[in-house]
């Protein structure tokens, strides 16, 4: 298995990289859960998903502040 993350900064990925563990330890094959996972840590957005071939890739986006950021 390998793990791609995708991420603007370091603590961003470190972010990424801890809600990929929690998607390891919980997710299970054939759960009946989906195989893509969303967590909103405070000012984060992470989406974390087990790819067919098994890898699991994490992206995180800082959530925006301002209105006009999210434009």
């Amino acid at each position: 298995m390998r793990i791609t993350v995708n991420a603007p900064d370091k603590e961003c990925a470190g972010v990424a990289m801890s809600c990929a563990q929690d998607f390891i330890a919980k997710k299970k094959d054939d759960d009946g859960t989906s195989d893509g996972w969303g967590y909103l840590p405070k000012g984060f957005n992470v989406y974390v998903v087990k790819k067919k071939n098994g890898n699991i890739s994490a992206t995180c986006h800082r959530a925006p502040i301002k209105i006009q950021e999210a434009a």
